[in-house]
């Protein structure tokens, strides 16, 4: 990692170590280019840290759990229960692990790893803004590509509060399991949510515009998840959307249209 704080000249800048960012550096690293790669926050990025990766370790588990708890009628019994607290420490772990793994392949690259916001300043320079007390560095530059990634996108009236109305991220790290959620979408990223909860034993709702699951996804396949998802105990609402919400006491209503 770059300690010194004066002028960064290189051939590639990147802006995001996710996955489209560290692989374009260490392909450009093979290629014979000088790569300076810039990370805000955590390197590794949101499929790292807040998205594919923590998901799949927790649905996992779960998996696993799940089968254990319904493998009597294949002459498979066992007493088990789910500690949610070392479950999450399990998932934090392999993200920590591979948060490690990307900064060591970069550093055996030779990579410029950079901790800290970056605004263009011209169409070949731009400026590091690291964490404090670390002073500003300008950055010139022959490339630069953007792979900053994405964020969930709120809702009007839903704005993510970490309590009430939460984020996919957010949901990956709660620290308990909820009595009851509702699912607002059910792409991709909702139905794996979905799925999740009800295994730990939420009692989840799904609410969804159009009229089936994974709407991008071929019919045969949506029907097979949806089927799989009533399976196990998923509610799904069809043709609403949501317009409002409101608490009483612990309990949130949720109001729909069609």
């Amino acid at each position: 990692m770059e300690n010194n704080n004066g002028p960064i000249s290189t051939d590639l800048l990147i802006i995001g170590s996710g996955p489209g960012g560290h692989e374009a550096a260490l392909r450009a690293s093979q290629l014979g280019l000088d790569v300076t790669l810039a990370e805000m926050n955590k390197y590794g990025g949101v499929c790292v840290h807040s998205g594919c990766m923590p998901s799949k370790a927790l649905i996992g588990a779960t998996n696993l759990a799940y089968s254990m708890s319904h493998a009597e009628n294949m002459g498979i019994t066992s007493s088990h229960s789910i500690d949610f607290t070392q479950m999450n420490s399990w998932k934090d772990g392999i993200v920590s692990q591979l948060e490690r793994q990307i900064e060591k392949m970069c550093l055996a690259k030779k990579i410029n790893l950079l901790q800290g916001a970056i605004t263009f300043l011209t169409t070949t320079s731009a400026r590091l803004t690291p964490p404090s007390p670390h002073p500003p560095r300008d950055i010139s530059f022959k490339h630069a590509i953007i792979a900053t990634g994405s964020r969930p996108t709120e809702l009007s009236g839903f704005e993510f509060d970490s309590n009430n109305i939460i984020s996919s991220k957010t949901a990956l790290s709660l620290k308990s399991i909820p009595e009851k959620l509702v699912i607002v979408g059910a792409g991709y990223i909702g139905m794996e949510l979905s799925a999740l909860f009800a295994k730990l034993g939420s009692h989840v709702d799904v609410i969804e515009l159009q009229h089936k699951i994974l709407p991008n996804y071929e019919d045969d396949i949506s029907k097979l998840v949806q089927k799989h998802s009533e399976h196990i105990g998923i509610n799904f609402h069809f043709g609403e959307s949501v317009s409002s919400w409101s608490k009483s006491k612990s309990r949130i209503t949720i109001t729909t249209t069609t």
